[in-house]
């Protein structure tokens, strides 16, 4: 796929009109070897349709009325996944609940805690290239039990890791951070904290400007009311814990997620459990650079799970419904849009504890667990990536091998590889396995934002002749894929159609509008897409008779 080039043009109307620039959300890849989607119908019907889809919006035009369609799209490139492998050692411990990030740098960092034979202790291991490192405890064997950890990377490609330590009693925060050959000693990030407040379930993250940033559940009363806190490193000090939404009123508070995007913001998502009217209402807010935003609802959501910052700037949140569905919103103007399903249970499945994860062109990603029949826990790991203007048939990253799998983690390198890992338990021993996409550019299958420009179609609009003009790169042969508005293909065109164009050496592709039986194709918007190594163009053009 990446060594070739390709143009791929949508029939969208014959008298339709669409807007000749940037399409987004187009051309991402649904296919997967090694990842066998869930068999029910509707999924049957759509893998027997194209892997990919593609969305296009419309402009009025002065000729053409407005017109947008949402169109399947079979790629050549197809996404593929490592085959699962396992993270920890292979010995007979529990590991429980892993998290990774990804740095600058590219490494890839998990961390886990295991119950073993010193109680529960927090480890983590960095991806070398080849293989992940001997793991190491974050914490010193000093008799504290750590458990529900997190972790995040900074700008320096210094890994931070965040988790509840405790002696018997209530648990106390703290952190460490990787200081280039170990672990740095744990550091409270309150030790004042009065033993009744007992911080649960910590998320952090670190910014832009290389802050990490820590959020996390507390009682506030005596009826066990709770709310959202958080605290910032400011130098060297961990600023006082202060409430993320003050008075919010009475309810359980699950603290779930925090994200930041490559601007400094800074977002985080929670769920409140309301005992009098049994609602579970999904709260974001984003950091305005003085204090917290007032809370907004995100529809549809029962559970808050996971949010994610894009390089785009765009802001998505993923929920599960006490229905045991995976569900996603998307931020846009400052509101939250209606809620799309993600997953597909049947009666014999049910989802839950999704996350999501962003590309750097901004496409989301989801995975979460589905827990198979009705006892015990796990199941599978699944997932999904939105293109298109809709959510892609869920694919299966973990194999069918009877094992639980659950609690999955997602992130992506800035080369454009997803990471999952998850918990995997036979019944009697739990471990951390891994998998990682093969695509090495922003999205499977999608192009990378480097390398040789391609131009868009030109004239536009035109009547007759279409030329595409690509960089001429060695051993990267081009193509050019022409499909109707129902993904069946029109006309295909090879590196024997292409001349030399005379004022920059560049190839030049040529399509006289017809069909691959030499008909001539009627008037209205198209979408194409330009591919050569690794370096993508996506536009619109329009045909007039």
């Amino acid at each position: 796929m990446y060594g070739n080039a390709w143009i791929s043009i949508f029939l969208l109307s014959p008298m339709g009109g669409c807007i000749p620039g940037n399409c987004h959300d187009l051309f991402l890849n649904a296919g997967a070897r090694d990842m066998k989607p869930v068999e029910s119908t509707r999924l049957q019907r759509n893998r027997a349709r194209a892997g990919r889809t593609c969305a296009c919006g419309s402009l009025l035009l002065s000729l053409l009325p407005m017109l947008a369609l949402l169109h399947a799209l079979p790629l050549h490139a197809q996404m593929e996944w490592a085959p699962e492998a396992q993270v920890n050692w292979d010995d007979v411990y529990d590991d429980w609940m892993p998290m990774v990030a990804a740095g600058p740098d590219g490494r890839v960092w998990v961390v886990w805690q295991q119950s073993g034979p010193r109680g529960w202790e927090v480890f983590a291991s960095v991806w070398e290239g080849s293989g992940w490192s001997y793991q190491q405890a974050v914490c010193p064997d000093d008799g504290i039990q750590e458990s529900l950890a997190d972790i995040a990377v900074g700008p320096d490609c210094m890994p931070w890791v965040v988790m509840e330590r405790r002696t018997g009693g209530p648990p106390y925060l703290h952190t460490s951070r990787w200081n280039g050959t170990g672990w740095d000693p744990p550091e409270p990030l309150f030790p004042d904290m009065p033993d009744e407040r007992e911080p649960l379930a910590p998320r952090i993250a670190v910014d832009s400007e290389g802050t990490p940033w820590v959020i996390w559940s507390s009682y506030v009363n005596e009826a066990y009311d709770s709310d959202l806190f958080y605290s910032r490193r400011i130098g060297e000090v961990w600023s006082p814990p202060e409430p993320v939404c003050p008075n919010s009123g009475p309810g359980v508070v699950n603290a779930r997620d925090i994200a930041v995007g490559s601007q400094g913001e800074v977002w985080v998502v929670w769920g409140r459990h309301v005992f009098d009217t049994q609602q579970y209402p999904m709260l974001t807010a984003y950091w305005t650079g003085q204090n917290w935003a007032p809370p907004d609802t995100v529809p549809g959501g029962d559970y808050g799970d996971g949010i994610t910052v894009g390089d785009d700037g765009s802001v998505w949140a993923v929920t599960h419904r006490a229905s045991h569905e995976v569900w996603a919103s998307r931020r846009i103007n400052g509101s939250w849009m209606t809620a799309e399903q993600v997953s597909t249970p049947d009666d014999q499945h049910s989802d839950g504890w999704s996350r999501i994860a962003t590309t750097v062109d901004g496409t989301p990603w989801a995975v979460w667990q589905r827990h198979i029949g009705t006892t015990g826990f796990g199941g599978e790991i699944l997932m999904s990536t939105r293109t298109g203007g809709q959510w892609q048939p869920e694919m299966r990253i973990s194999l069918e091998d009877g094992l639980g799998d659950m609690t999955p983690d997602l992130c992506f390198t800035q080369a454009g590889e997803a990471w999952v890992v998850w918990q995997a338990s036979d019944g009697s021993d739990d471990e951390i396995l891994w998998s990682r996409s093969a695509s090495t550019s922003g999205s499977p299958g999608a192009c990378s934002r480097s390398g040789p420009k391609l131009s868009c179609g030109w004239p536009n609009p035109a009547t007759d002749i279409v030329h595409f003009e690509l960089p001429s790169v060695p051993g990267s042969p081009q193509y050019v894929s022409i499909y109707d508005s129902a993904g069946r293909l029109v006309r295909e065109l090879s590196s024997s159609h292409s001349s030399i164009s005379p004022s920059s050496r560049n190839s030049l592709l040529v399509w006289n509008c017809t069909d691959q039986e030499g008909r001539r194709v009627p008037q209205g918007c198209y979408v194409y897409r330009s591919e050569t190594g690794g370096r993508c163009h996506e536009g619109a053009l329009i045909l007039l008779r």
